[in-house]
């Protein structure tokens, strides 16, 4: 219920309710993995870099099919000066990505360059 009321808030650009959910949810449930994902998903969009690295600690390594949290974590460790980390990530997690401005973006910003579609 938790996970499906938070898609629902990203996808309407509620981000800081969403990350306020997400938080007391993984409060209450901290071993919950999808929580932890959804919660670093949440503190990307709002910026909240300490959030968003904190939740690596529980949820790596990544497994495949996990790429868009591989990305919301190289973007984390991007902006915290993890660039080795970030590039390893994002590497692995484009090519099953579906490319958006944002994500170009922190392609671009990772990587150097602009990756080919």
């Amino acid at each position: 219920m938790v996970l499906a009321e938070s898609r629902k808030l990203v996808e309407r650009g509620r981000y800081v309710e969403n990350l306020r959910r997400l938080v007391a949810a993984v409060a209450v449930d901290p071993a919950n993995r999808e929580l932890r994902k959804a919660l670093l998903e949440g503190a990307v969009l709002t910026k909240d870099w300490g959030a968003a690295v904190a939740q690596l600690a529980v949820i790596r390594p990544f497994q495949t099919g996990e790429e868009p949290s591989m990305f919301y974590a190289a973007v984390a460790l991007e902006e915290t000066g993890a660039g080795s980390e970030a590039r390893a990530l994002i590497e692995k997690a484009l090519p099953t990505l579906k490319r958006t401005p944002f994500i170009d973006f922190y392609a671009k910003k990772i990587l150097g360059y602009a990756p080919r579609k």
